[in-house]
């Protein structure tokens, strides 16, 4: 046996950062794919992985959502 396994999870994250906070009369902010290269994210790593990739069909799976206190929520696939 190889004791190796493949998954496919859809990953959320959350976190506050406050240069981001805006004053709205809208309480969150939804943004495409093309804006999640223009803030910071996270480093998140999967310790013992030998390989991994995000799902990329047409498009990248990413969400990215700011709250108008600047906490964010990111998923991708």
């Amino acid at each position: 046996m190889s004791m190796e396994y493949q998954i496919d999870i859809f990953f959320a994250q959350t976190w506050t950062d406050s240069r981001l906070r805006f004053n709205s009369t809208m309480k969150i902010l939804t943004l495409n794919s093309n804006m999640v290269g223009l803030i910071w994210i996270p480093d998140t790593i999967f310790r013992n992985s030998k390989t991994a990739e995000a799902h990329w069909i047409t498009t990248p799976n990413q969400l990215l959502r700011i709250w108008n206190d600047g906490k964010i929520l990111y998923t991708l696939r």
